[in-house]
């Protein structure tokens, strides 16, 4: 029996922050799994995520995005941006978002203990 794997592919394309509407991509694998560069030059965390969210919206919405996410006096949130990049990545991969491990709380043993001593 054939299936229609064009039923997998995103149906809701559009998404809205602050007011503006923003139009999602269908990306290659490569584009979806391609490595970022950290950021450079004192640059902060959030450019790595711009970059990232940017990749998966129309190029014509870039400018647009940047600037909603330099506005100070109505900012984009940190839970908003990272809701923003799980819905697009979920959508280009039909996975969750990888979480982080939770690493165990505790007294945790290492090799050698430390002696508070300087060399």
């Amino acid at each position: 029996m054939p299936k229609n794997f064009d039923e997998l592919l995103p149906k809701d394309r559009e998404f809205d922050i602050r007011g503006q509407k923003f139009h999602y991509l269908d990306l290659s694998p490569e584009d979806v799994f391609a490595e970022v560069e950290e950021p450079a030059n004192g640059a902060g965390p959030w450019e790595l995520s711009d970059r990232q969210i940017l990749r998966f919206i129309e190029p014509s919405e870039h400018d647009a995005w940047r600037a909603l996410r330099t506005d100070k006096e109505n900012p984009i949130t940190i839970k908003q941006i990272n809701a923003v990049f799980a819905w697009l990545w979920e959508e280009a991969t039909g996975l969750p978002l990888p979480q982080p491990e939770v690493s165990a709380s505790g007294a945790g043993k290492t090799a050698t203990s430390s002696s508070g001593k300087s060399r």
